[in-house]
């Protein structure tokens, strides 16, 4: 649904477990009783949240994946929601953002996102998109000119001939 929720997943021992599901219970007392679940539906729910389905997008969006720090997380997310509809879910304590968009222009919102990483660090992957978007927008976070440079050197290397999926990274390698 809409709901927002922080999840949080332990693993190990089952003593370690239920000693720190205590604890935990105990320090986020102050912001509501938290809600524990039984080993099928953790399942059920960590599926969900690796398969976006958590995200909660319609068939018809352009999925972005976003690594950056995750004291950065958010920006990138307001950034998104200021520029267009969207819909965020956090990862790896903010590090990895997913952005659904059904909006956000012919490169599915690609220059906002981009832009916003930019300055902190980080690459965008455009992971689900229709044709006409994935034609007109780089797939994957663009390479600094050297780094370019060298990917494109490696490529004529191994594939002189240019026959091994042209421009299937990068447009032009």
């Amino acid at each position: 649904g809409d709901v927002s929720r922080t999840l949080i997943r332990l693993e190990g021992f089952a003593e370690s477990v239920a000693e720190r599901t205590k604890d935990l219970i105990a320090l986020l007392a102050a912001y509501g009783a938290p809600e524990t679940l039984d080993a099928e539906a953790t399942r059920t729910l960590w599926r969900a949240v690796g398969d976006l389905e958590a995200l909660g997008a319609s068939d018809h969006a352009a999925v972005w994946k976003v690594s950056v720090k995750p004291s950065d997380g958010p920006a990138i997310a307001a950034a998104a929601r200021a520029a267009f509809a969207s819909r965020v879910l956090y990862d790896w304590g903010g590090g990895l953002v997913w952005i659904a968009t059904e909006t956000g222009g012919f490169d599915a919102g690609a220059a906002v996102i981009r832009d916003a990483i930019a300055p902190l660090g980080g690459h965008a992957t455009l992971v689900k998109a229709s044709d006409a978007v994935r034609l007109a927008t780089d797939v994957f976070q663009p390479l600094a000119p050297p780094l370019m440079d060298l990917t494109r050197k490696l490529k004529a290397r191994f594939d002189p001939a240019g026959i091994l999926n042209p421009g299937r990274m990068y447009a032009g390698v």
